[in-house]
């Protein structure tokens, strides 16, 4: 077997994600295999010295427990694990005291108890009730605490109402559409408070004029704009948030028992009451009825309170039995029950979904906290605040924040941290005050507390503005497979494959004004340095905990590193610093404010841009060896790797490349080697500007440069360098010392200017392509399997373009997914070097072994063991989560553009409902009269008996023009009534005087006949019943609609001018958004006519009540369903009654 087949077979376990003996290639897991043990026996076996790589691994080997099989793994992950160590202790060699500190160091992020998360708002469009969101239950980290988001209670600035509460307690209450909503105890009305504490209005909820109704509890729908109440009438109250409208449905039906609490689960839109059955009910509005009634026998105490676990897609209940229980609101079966008989039972429960822990109190003076594996749903308390000295009687979590809020019968509130459960603030309001709930009104920086009054808090908490965030800088971590993207405000991690965040730093400049501006890694990404906009630079570890500082000076333009001589090199205004990594300055340049820094060690330069000027700085001794003058102000400055030549791109949109030579370290002589002129693409901007060069980048690989503009365009050139030869590195020179304390002021000797000749040519772009609308903040390469180009913008995105142009992934810091993500890496190049240098190690130790039984412990026989023919399998498929699979546009702008679409938030009106309620009654009526057979019979005799009294009533109809018009339209009916035709063309051949006189007559002879005495059965029922258009006249001259057109209109389409059709065919046609049929039968058609006359009465009576003479709630017009009065004489009665004119 050749070396390439025997690394090809190795690549191949490796690729196989089933192979368990790869897992050794992972530092990660070798260090979960070192533990106490394994460190006794490295103490006791470590020489008194340090350790290169090789006398490291050969310690390491039989230490590690392993398979013979995993020996090349093993070999690699040890290689890992030394490279790790050594970049953190800085030291080429290792002592025990490195390995072990490695080893035994603690990780910051699980310090807080209550890890942070980026917890996602839930979507507020086309809701899925069942799916869980794996970016709830796989979210990422965020570590490190913001002191913004804690916030304190004002001292003394408590408020109260001042009115006299029902049993002198306030029962519960909510906040919502800035005012306060409360209910006294065992009170029939609810007050309606300002944010000041004072009474705004009351609303008394009477469903008997003789007696009022209890209130047993409410609950308010922020998605439906409604408040539901529970009665003791054994009903439920649904009230627009206008208090305007409301309805009351009885819940007879459902429970013999009256309903005891109410919920609303915003996520589920779905209302929710308990009774004293331990049951729970999920209510349809629109039918009136329970449509899913959930019992379990673990229950056996009343359920007190109801909270939605949104990301489990559960609802968690606390019950007097002393337990919380979880259901799965699909089929209703309790998944996890949480007992609390120890922890002095329940009365309160709050889930905090940001945080995804649940919260309770009890009986007791201590707060417990939860935690629930959303997979395993294991249940762990994972902390207990103690600090009241009376029972708790109240908690809350106050929106996003890390705040809890507690309230005890004494009269104190507590706010807590519920990251690290400490107390953040006490205040004791009094014996005499009582705290039976809390309200979050934070969004007006205010809280409220229940008692035996009404009483509002001022909060003091600083709201975060919305700023302008971008990526400063990105990086890609190549042994941890996560790019690393430093904002203005926070670390993002992001895994490569997926485009997920795996983890945030927050929190770690020193004041939230602050705002990064450089961001620099170290030690193979172990840790990292930021500078900050007032001068701080610090360093610190991969997660995020603090280190050391480094010497700041004014706000940081450029840093640099020295990776060689671990130095690090500042720009600001007014100084150019070198130190060392512990703070201690070396060299300084006073009184110099550059605008650009290009460092070179193998050269030992530092270039310097001022204006239109470039100057050469001596690295080692910071003297000034020349000044080169341009024609432009320069943009950027860039040394092609160890090439002597620079380039230099100014805003003429030049990119000149400078050839220079250095004489002795004492001076510099330049001259022009190429041209790139970015005018030679013949772009111009808007503004008729010319487009320049922002940023440049060097392939040392291909030998092309890359170029950002400042019109967002990457340009590729390639570079001929086939004449210029590599210099030697001045770095390694004998008499070199990096670490030279130097203070200098430069001094500027002769300038000298570079004129660009007229007949130079310009070099050709390789390609050319668009990034964004936005500025290029940082650009970059990624190595993966394929080179990419990563970029930043202005805007918050992050782009990976390929060589061409095309976009492979796309991601913007203000969202939670990526919008875009198709990257595919595999890490064959970078395992391949593993895999050799693997084999370079254990070749090492075969060699220095001094027996042939010591060789054999490095022997590869097992591991390179071929079954069959050797295959490279295609990588691993990840499937990225992206935007458009969780959200919508409309998700991410909610708050702003809710008012916009408040309709299709909130659904159908408590109006809507009914009328949706009465058309489906209509239909059900329609479907039942259609399924009996003696229907038709019965139905032609009455037919043939009212015959008569239909054609006299539609002849009356007829003499409305209005009607007659419309009647028009219907030709089916006017060939089934012949003395309509002719009766028509006597009108219309008639002139309009004569036709009044007419219509007089025949108004006057119909109401003479009328007045007769009748006895006979048929037309005593025509004396009774009169047509649908006789009320509609009538009601118009009395004027009972008060000139309200919407009012008429809404009459007059509901078939009140419409003649009766009488037929047997029954034909189907659209009436609004049902179907029912449209030649109904008489008795089918008068009980539809029933039914909108009935929603005619309704809006009458609210009409008619706005009179200073109606008695509220008065039954004004009785139904024509229920009762036989005429509708003339209900109104006769109702206006003689009241006096109305």
């Amino acid at each position: 077997m050749s070396v390439n087949q025997i690394i090809e077979q190795v690549l191949v376990s490796m690729l196989d994600f089933e192979n368990t003996d790869f897992k050794l290639s992972k530092k990660s897991q070798i260090l979960e295999l070192i533990e106490r043990d394994e460190l006794l026996v490295m103490e006791r076996q470590w020489p008194a010295k340090r350790l290169n790589m090789v006398e490291f691994i050969k310690l390491m080997i039989p230490i590690v427990h392993h398979k013979q099989s995993e020996l090349l793994y093993l070999v690699m992950g040890l290689i890992e694990l030394y490279k790790d160590v050594v970049a953190i202790s800085q030291q080429n060699e290792l002592s025990l005291q490195d390995v072990t500190s490695y080893v035994c160091q603690v990780d910051t992020s699980e310090n807080t108890m209550v890890p942070q998360r980026l917890i996602s708002d839930p979507k507020k469009f086309n809701l899925n009730k069942t799916r869980i969101r794996e970016i709830d239950v796989e979210s990422a980290k965020i570590i490190g605490s913001n002191d913004n988001e804690i916030f304190h209670i004002v001292p003394n600035s408590l408020q109260n109402d001042s009115i006299r509460h029902h049993n002198g307690i306030v029962h519960t209450g909510v906040y919502c559409n800035k005012q306060i909503i409360t209910l006294d105890s065992l009170d029939s009305k609810i007050n309606i408070y300002h944010v000041d504490g004072s009474l705004k209005q009351m609303v008394k909820i009477s469903q008997h004029e003789d007696k009022e109704t209890i209130i047993l509890s409410f609950a308010w729908s922020d998605r439906q704009q409604r408040i539901g109440l529970t009665l003791k009438s054994h009903s439920i109250c649904m009230y627009e948030g206008d208090f305007k409208k409301y309805r009351i449905f009885s819940t007879v039906l459902a429970s013999q028992e009256y309903q005891t609490n109410i919920w609303f689960l915003e996520n589920q839109n779905q209302w929710i009451t308990t009774d004293s059955t331990f049951r729970l009910y999920f209510w349809d509005l629109l039918n009136e009825s329970a449509s899913l009634i959930f019992q379990n026998k673990c229950i056996q105490g009343n359920i007190i309170e109801c909270v939605e676990v949104v990301h489990m897609k559960m609802i968690a209940t606390a019950s007097l039995d002393k337990q919380v229980a979880l259901w799965d609101i699909q089929n209703g079966e309790i998944k996890i029950t949480l007992s609390l008989k120890d922890n002095g039972g329940i009365h309160s429960l709050v889930y905090s979904y940001y945080y995804q822990v649940f919260i309770t109190c009890g009986y007791s003076t201590y707060i417990n906290v939860y935690d629930i594996n959303p997979k395993y749903h294991d249940v762990t308390q994972i902390g207990k605040m103690t600090g009241h000295t009376s029972m708790l009687t109240s908690i809350l979590m106050v929106g996003k924040l890390p705040v809890l809020v507690s309230g005890d019968d004494s009269g104190s509130l507590r706010l807590w941290d519920i990251r690290t459960f400490s107390c953040l603030q006490s205040l004791n309001f009094g014996k005499k005050t009582q705290i039976t709930k809390i309200l979050d009104m934070s969004d007006i920086n205010m809280l409220c507390f229940l008692g035996s009054r009404v009483n509002i808090l001022k909060l003091d908490i600083r709201h975060n503005e919305e700023i302008e965030n971008y990526a400063v800088k990105v990086e890609f971590d190549q042994q941890r497979d996560e790019l690393i993207v430093a904002t203005k405000k926070q670390i993002i991690f992001l895994d490569i494959y997926t485009g997920k965040i795996k983890t945030i730093l927050n929190g770690l400049l020193s004041e939230s004004e602050d705002d990064i501006t450089q961001f620099r890694p170290l030690n193979y990404f172990n840790k990292f340095i930021l500078a900050d906009s007032k001068g701080n630079a610090k360093i610190y570890h991969h997660n995020g905990e603090y280190i050391s500082s480094l010497k700041g000076h004014s706000d940081i333009n450029v840093l640099k590193l020295d990776i060689l001589n671990k130095l690090v090199i500042t720009a600001c205004q007014d100084s150019i610093l070198i130190q060392k990594m512990t703070g201690e300055i070396l060299r300084e340049i006073t009184h110099f404010e550059a605008s650009q820094l290009e460092l070179s060690v193998h050269h030992s330069l530092i270039l310097l841009s001022q204006g239109s000027k470039l100057f050469y700085i001596d690295y080692e001794f910071v003297k000034c060896l020349g000044v080169l003058e341009f024609d432009a102000e320069i943009t950027n400055i860039i040394i092609i790797a160890n090439y002597p030549l620079l380039a230099v791109s100014t805003i003429q949109g030049k990119v000149i490349f400078v050839k220079f030579n250095i004489k002795e370290h004492i001076q510099v002589e330049s001259e022009i080697f190429d041209l790139y002129d970015v005018g030679s693409n013949n772009y111009i901007t808007e503004e008729t500007e010319q487009e320049f060069v922002t940023k440049m980048l060097f392939n040392l690989k291909e030998l092309e440069l890359l170029l950002a503009t400042s019109e967002s365009n990457v340009i590729r050139i390639s570079l001929n360098l086939d004449n210029l030869e590599t210099t030697e590195p001045i770095h390694e020179r004998i008499n070199y010392n990096p670490l030279r304390k130097a203070r200098e002021q430069l001094s500027l000797g002769e300038t000298q200017k570079i004129v660009i000749p007229q007949n130079f040519t310009s070099i050709k772009n390789l390609h050319m392509f668009k990034v964004s609308k936005k500025q290029i903040i940082s650009i970059s390469f990624l190595e993966l399997d394929n080179r990419y180009i990563l970029i930043s913008t202005s805007d918050g995105q992050i782009s990976i373009f390929d060589l061409i142009g095309s976009l492979i992934a796309l991601y913007n810091i203000n969202h939670p997914l990526p919008i875009k993500w198709n990257i595919q890496y595999s890490k064959q190049g970078e395992l391949r070097k593993r895999i050799i240098y693997g084999f370079k190690v254990i070749d090492i130790l075969r060699k220095q072994s001094k027996s042939e039984k010591e060789a054999e412990q490095y022997s590869l026989v097992e591991s390179l063991a071929v079954t069959g023919k050797i295959q490279l399998k295609s990588p691993k498929q990840y499937k990225a989560t992206v935007m458009r699979d969780e959200f919508s546009p409309r998700d991410l702008k909610f708050t702003k553009i809710r008012h916009l679409y408040q309709a299709e938030i909130q659904g159908p009106t408590l109006k809507q409902l009914e009328a949706q309620r009465r058309l489906l009654e209509v239909q059900n009526m329609f479907r039942e009269d259609s399924k009996d057979p003696k229907l038709d019979f019965m139905l032609k005799q009455k037919e043939r008996e009212r015959q008569k009294a239909i054609d006299r009533a539609s002849n009356l109809n007829f003499l409305d023009p209005e009607f007659r018009d419309k009647s028009l339209l219907n030709t089916k009916f006017f060939q089934n009534n012949q003395y309509l035709t002719n009766l028509n063309q006597r009108l219309e051949n008639t002139e309009r005087q004569d036709y009044s006189q007419h219509t007089n007559k025949e108004v006057n002879n119909n109401k003479q006949n009328l007045s007769l005495p009748i006895t006979n059965r048929h037309h005593k029922s025509i004396t009774k019943k009169k047509s649908v258009s006789d009320f509609y006249q009538y009601a118009v001259e009395k004027n009972l609609f008060n000139n309200d057109q919407n009012t008429i209109d809404t009459f007059a389409s509901q078939s009140s001018l419409r003649p009766i059709q009488i037929s047997t065919n029954r034909q189907i046609k659209s009436i609004g958004s049902s179907l029912i049929s449209s030649d109904l039968t008489w008795h089918g058609q008068h009980r539809q006519q029933q039914k909108d006359l009935s929603t005619v009465l309704h809006n009458l009576n609210q009409k008619l009540r706005l009179s200073k003479n109606a008695q509220i709630n008065e039954p004004i017009l009785k139904d024509i369903s229920k009762s036989d009065i005429t509708f003339e004489e209900q109104i006769d009665e109702f206006t003689k009654r009241h006096k109305l004119k």
